[in-house]
């Protein structure tokens, strides 16, 4: 006699986050349960409630920024490692955006909390991890003598604004999908960047 299928409690927390995403908070667990294969009872059997669902559902995703940055220190085209980061980012932000937007839509259960004043919030560590890797590169003289929290933090902004005004439906140029993005935010950066450029101004 086969086995019943086991179903994890991460394939029941995609089906869920899936449900929320595209209807809401008002989705029934009924829904969410047969999205997932599963009872309904299964569901309050492991996660208690809906609401406990919900807030695992869209708990934030995570970027491991320092893994991605640190072998490129000093190695390849500067610009080139820039793109491939910017790429990273856009991927981690079209994740984390929708999140975060639906968590906000239930009072009591948005994020915010967790980012206050926490250095170890998903955003004050990609944010710290970029700073360090433009920190790494201008003590290395592969970048000008820069304020790295700028430039991280332009970066960050940069590629945060094209997932969010893409999660609201609004376009980008025509014709610009997130390679040419990411291709043209490290050209206009890197012009302030690269070694050179402030004496190049004056």
């Amino acid at each position: 006699m086969a086995r019943p299928v086991s179903i994890r409690n991460e394939q029941i927390l995609d089906a869920a986050r899936r449900c929320f995403l595209e209807h809401g908070y008002v989705v029934s667990t009924a829904a969410i349960a047969k999205e997932a294969g599963v009872s309904e009872g299964s569901i309050f059997k492991r996660f208690g409630t809906k609401e406990k669902l919900f807030q695992e559902s869209m708990g934030l995703p995570r970027l491991d920024v320092r893994a991605l940055t640190e072998p490129l220190i000093g190695e390849g085209e500067i610009e080139r490692n820039l793109e491939f980061l910017a790429i990273e980012l856009l991927k981690f932000f079209r994740e984390m955006i929708p999140r975060v937007l639906m968590t906000c839509s239930q009072p009591g259960l948005g994020p915010f909390d967790r980012f206050r004043n926490n250095p170890q919030s998903m955003p004050a560590v990609l944010l710290a991890g970029l700073r360090d890797y433009f920190a790494a590169e201008t003590r290395l003289g592969r970048l000008r003598d820069i304020e790295p929290e700028v430039a991280a933090r332009m970066l960050f902004a940069a590629v945060h604004n094209f997932a969010f005004f893409e999660y609201l439906g609004i376009a980008a140029r025509e014709g610009e999908d997130a390679s040419t993005f990411a291709k043209s935010v490290v050209d206009h950066l890197w012009h302030g960047l690269k070694p050179g450029s402030r004496e190049l101004e004056s």
